[in-house]
């Protein structure tokens, strides 16, 4: 495994723990869901909109607003 490898991993786990540590909170914390977005957008632009639906899709975040296969990284409110 290179550096490079180890190094597209570190991040993706920085994107997924701190998404991990937001959706818990996200119906308390006014920050979590922009937090979380952010994070999206990150994972999306880096490493492409599969990696982005793959966090939606093990965080449940469809139930909470998030839409997989779209250039949205926001949040929609119900």
């Amino acid at each position: 495994m290179s550096e490079n490898d180890i190094e597209i991993g570190k991040r993706l786990m920085h994107l997924r723990n701190s998404i991990k540590e937001q959706v818990d909170k996200i119906d308390e914390d006014v920050y979590a869901d922009s937090i979380i977005s952010l994070n999206l957008r990150m994972a999306d632009e880096k490493f492409g909109r599969m990696v982005k639906d793959n966090f939606i899709d093990e965080f449940d975040l469809e139930k909470h607003g998030w839409k997989k296969n779209s250039d949205k990284h926001n949040r929609i409110k119900k």
